[in-house]
C-alpha cells in the first residue's frame, strides 16, 4: 500500500566534466509499517539526511585536497 505523505522532489541537475548530469533531488518516503525516511537523492543513491553531514564534509575534503 503507498502514503499518500510520500513525495520526491528535483532539486537541481548537475552537468560533469565527462557530458553526463548527476540529478539531485530529495525524497520522504513513509514505509507501510509507518517508518518515515528522509532522504537525499544522488542519481540512483539514497542518503539518509543524518548522514548529509558526513556526505559534505567529504565533499569538503575533496575540494580542499587541490588547494
Amino acid at each position: 500500500m503507498t502514503n499518500p505523505r510520500n513525495w520526491t522532489r528535483h532539486i537541481a541537475t548537475i552537468p560533469t566534466v565527462n557530458e553526463h548530469e548527476i540529478e539531485v533531488g530529495a525524497q520522504f518516503h513513509v514505509d507501510d509499517n509507518g517508518t518515515e525516511h528522509r532522504l537525499i537523492l544522488i542519481d540512483e543513491h539514497a542518503i539518509d539526511i543524518s548522514q548529509v553531514g558526513d556526505l559534505s564534509e567529504a565533499l569538503n575534503r575533496a575540494v580542499a585536497a587541490h588547494t
